[in-house]
């Protein structure tokens, strides 16, 4: 039967199992059955990006746009294609959208982040990590990530005011408890550091 929905779910099915060649014969199967799908289309991007073609990756999303074919996962992966071809700006802009569509989505959330602290663009990462607590605040790495650049701006008081909501919301998380102590030690607050430690992991710290 040349039922699209049937070569695309077949092609879903395939990729979830490795199959990528086997995979990308039914997207294009689905083509012949629409030419005008962009579902297939989109799928047809997917699989280029794991071949690591990323320029026919980007074609395949271009022309799944022109035929219709919009929602949050299709600008993460243009996002992904062109953070790997090292454009930082077309990277930024596609997430963007994508948080526009799903701002909920905290996996797209902190590539945008992580992005923007790889190319050393401490101020926009820091609001796109408020956005990232807003918007998913059951994910730790926000309050992590915050905390790490403010104390790389040495703005001490405000990492510490995240840390301690961060603590208060992740009481087992370790990380944080770390991330206290580094900011006391870099303070020199070293006895307060240790008083931290031995408080939180309940065994005494001997000072060399």
């Amino acid at each position: 039967p040349h039922h699209i929905e049937i070569y695309i779910g077949k092609g879903i099915a395939l990729v979830n199992i490795d199959k990528i060649e086997e995979a990308e014969k039914s997207f294009k199967k689905a083509l012949y059955v629409d030419k005008k799908s962009g579902e297939a289309y989109f799928h047809l991007a997917c699989i280029a990006g794991l071949k690591g073609d990323l320029t026919q990756g980007i074609t395949y999303v271009d022309m799944a746009k022109a035929n219709g074919y919009e929602n949050a996962q299709l600008y993460f992966t243009l996002g992904m294609m062109y953070e790997e071809q090292d454009n930082v700006n077309m990277a930024l802009r596609n997430y963007n959208k994508a948080l526009l569509l799903e701002p909920v989505r905290a996996d797209i959330q902190l590539q945008k982040c992580q992005l923007l602290m790889q190319s050393n663009r401490r101020e926009e990462a820091l609001e796109g990590l408020d956005s990232m607590i807003e918007n998913c605040p059951d994910y730790f790495e926000g309050y992590h990530f915050k905390c790490q650049i403010l104390t790389e701006l040495e703005r001490y008081e405000e990492a510490n005011a995240v840390l301690n909501a961060a603590l208060a919301k992740f009481p087992e998380e370790v990380g944080f408890k770390l991330d206290k102590a580094k900011i006391l030690i870099v303070q020199e607050k070293i006895e307060e550091a240790i008083h931290f430690q031995e408080q939180y992991y309940d065994t005494e710290i001997e000072v060399l």
